[in-house]
């Protein structure tokens, strides 16, 4: 049966990517139309009435999880696309079918099509959201971060990361080896995904910093000493949860 399909991805590098996939490996997958921003998407959406959409999910404007919220029926198969290996589970807001790690493997891309095939012929069999989570739950956390850059793609272990700081719409990512990455990802972004790693806090809408790097705090300036002479301030929000935080590390 033909898989009639859409991608949604603000990359264009990464829609001609995956165009290039799916025509050249997969020829029961017809694709319908190529969307780099949500809007466009769920117009193409309605338009078309795809059986699958392949999601990437961090987008500007709206995020890959805003567009499934513009349906009041989700009846078309979500993959997500993402650059990034581990979710935060509560912002997955709806049932999807798979996910897939940038960059694209075939055996993976494979795999999430013959689920796809599996379900329309059985139409009524859908995977519900509470089974995605506890797919994802089962899986070991590979603790680190596949980061997209101008010709490919930087994997860095999430313990190498000192601190991530907002750069308007980019993030800067500073390592234990002082490499500095820019990347044009929301500080949002990395905050979902790092939220439930303990050695990691939020001190400023700003910045994020591993714990683990702190040499010194001065508590009367507010002021936050990291190895490679990287000097951080915390926002008199964040001071009363960072001092508990690090009280109970042992570090005061």
């Amino acid at each position: 049966m033909t898989i009639k399909t859409i991608l949604v991805d603000d990359e264009r590098r990464a829609l001609n990517l995956m165009t290039e996939l799916l025509n050249q490996y997969f020829t029961d997958v017809e694709i319908l139309d190529a969307c780099n921003n949500v809007k466009d998407a769920v117009d193409s959406i309605k338009k078309h009435q795809p059986d699958l959409v392949f999601l990437d999910i961090e987008m500007p404007n709206y995020s890959g999880f805003d567009l499934l919220s513009f349906f009041d029926k989700v009846d078309f198969e979500v993959i997500f696309v993402t650059a990034y290996d581990q979710y935060a589970l509560k912002a997955i807001k709806a049932s999807a079918i798979d996910y897939i790690l940038k960059p694209i493997k075939i055996s993976d891309l494979r795999n999430s099509i013959e689920r796809v095939q599996k379900l329309l012929e059985k139409k009524n069999n859908k995977i519900t959201l509470l089974e995605f989570e506890n797919r994802l739950k089962n899986n070991n956390q590979i603790q680190r971060i596949t980061v997209p850059t101008n010709d490919g793609y930087i994997f860095l272990k999430v313990d190498e990361i000192i601190c991530i700081n907002a750069e308007g719409a980019y993030s800067q990512i500073i390592t234990s080896d002082n490499r500095k990455i820019f990347v044009s990802k929301s500080i949002s972004l990395f905050s979902n995904y790092l939220e439930d790693n303990l050695h990691f806090f939020k001190v400023h809408r700003s910045h994020i910093i591993n714990i683990q790097f702190i040499l010194r705090y001065s508590k009367k300036d507010n002021l936050i000493h990291l190895t490679n002479d990287i000097k951080i301030t915390v926002s008199r929000s964040k001071k009363k949860e960072f001092e508990e935080l690090i009280y109970k590390h042992s570090l005061i």
